[in-house]
C-alpha cells in the first residue's frame, strides 16, 4: 500500500489513526511554543530591570546568546520533544537567563533602590549557584545525546546518571558555600551561605 492509500485510508505510516498523529503534533508545538515564551518572558523582564538598573554588562554579553539557546530549544522540543538535546539547549538557556535576572533584580533591589523590591536577597542566592549546573546540562550530556537523541551505547548511561548526580551537588555546594556575589562591586556574599559548607 503506498502513502497515498495510508492516508486515504486515515491511518499514518506507522498504523496509527492520523488524527491521533495530528493531535500529538499539536501538542508538541503547544509544548515548544511554551517553552519559547517562557525563555522571551525572561529576557523581558531582564531588559525591563536593566533599564532601571544601568548595568548592562553581564545582560548584553550573555543575554542573545543565552536567548537564542533557550529559543532553540524550544524549536527542537516542538520538532522531536522525545529527544534529550532541545532539553539540554532549552534547560541551559532557561536557567541561564534565570540568572542573569536574578542578578539584575538583585542589583535593583539590594544596589540601585535598596528595599524597594521584595526577595531580592532571594534572587542575590539565586544568582550565586544557577550557572554551574546549567553549564553541565550544555557540555555534558547534551554532547552525549547530540544529534538523534540517543547514547553511543547503554554503557554511557552510568555517565548521564554520574552528570546528573553532579547536577544536584553542584548546585547544592554553590548555594550554600559563604563566598563573595560578585555583585558589582558590592561586597555582598551569600545571604545564605553555610560556614561548615565553605
Amino acid at each position: 500500500m503506498n502513502m497515498d492509500a495510508i492516508t486515504a485510508a486515515g491511518r499514518s505510516p506507522g498504523g496509527r489513526p492520523a488524527r491521533v498523529v495530528h493531535s500529538l503534533t499539536v501538542r508538541h508545538a503547544g509544548l515548544g511554543v511554551f517553552c519559547g515564551f517562557v525563555v522571551v518572558m525572561l529576557a523581558v523582564s531582564g531588559a525591563v530591570l536593566m533599564a532601571k538598573t544601568g548595568e548592562a554588562d553581564q545582560m548584553t554579553r550573555l543575554g542573545p546568546v543565552t536567548l537564542l539557546c533557550g529559543l532553540l530549544g524550544a524549536l527542537l522540543i516542538a520538532l522531536r520533544p522525545r529527544n534529550p538535546v532541545g532539553w539540554c539547549f532549552f534547560i541551559t538557556g532557561t536557567m541561564f537567563m534565570l540568572g542573569l535576572v536574578a542578578e539584575q533584580y538583585a542589583i535593583c533591589g539590594l544596589i540601585t533602590s535598596p528595599g524597594s523590591l521584595p526577595g531580592a536577597e532571594f534572587a542575590l542566592w539565586l544568582q550565586i549557584w544557577i550557572f554551574a549546573p546549567a553549564l553541565i546540562f550544555f557540555a555534558v550530556l547534551m554532547p552525549l545525546y547530540f544529534p538523534d537523541g540517543r547514547l553511543p551505547s547503554s554503557r554511557w548511561r552510568p555517565v548521564v546518571w554520574s552528570a546528573l548526580v553532579l547536577v544536584a551537588v553542584t548546585a547544592i555546594v554553590a548555594a550554600l558555600t559563604p563566598r563573595d556575589a560578585h555583585l558589582l562591586d558590592s561586597g555582598l556574599g551569600n545571604p545564605y551561605g553555610v560556614p561548615a559548607v565553605g
